[in-house]
């Protein structure tokens, strides 16, 4: 399963590289020299449209052969099997195991793909560990 990130923070990114661009095409149209300043609105726009192009690409959460992956740039995984604990706090979801810890942002992604995560989550769990989550409304 591939989760990707909610597209009105991908297109948000291309409308701010957008308006970069639209600032500099403005100057060079109207004749107005180009000084530093614009050098760095032109870093802008690339650095935006850099960043719509990964996130429209690259999903941010993969679940696939039992590993639980996360990130765009700097990924943290963990075995679905592993998890021992998982908790939504402060808007973060934490999975943590033994060795590894993911933290997932929720904001980034849609409501029903966060609830598709928790689905898979909670289908992972023995169970025993099933029914006491049941008995106390965990």
């Amino acid at each position: 399963m591939e989760i990707f990130i909610r597209k009105s923070r991908v297109y948000r990114h291309l409308v701010l590289a957008g308006l970069w661009y639209a600032i500099i095409i403005y100057k060079v149209a109207s004749g107005i020299p180009l000084g530093p300043p614009d050098a760095l609105f032109l870093l802008a726009g690339m650095s935006f449209s850099f960043l719509f192009y990964v996130e429209w690409k690259r999903p941010y959460v993969v679940i696939k052969d039992g590993v639980f992956s996360q990130g765009l740039f700097m990924k943290s995984s963990i075995k679905l099997d592993e998890i021992h604990e998982w908790q939504n706090r402060s808007g973060i979801l934490y999975l943590a195991g033994a060795k590894h810890k993911v933290k997932v942002l929720p904001s980034r992604i849609s409501q029903s793909d966060m609830e598709q995560i928790y689905e898979v989550l909670k289908g992972d769990k023995s169970e025993e560990e099933a029914e006491f989550r049941k008995d106390h409304n965990l």
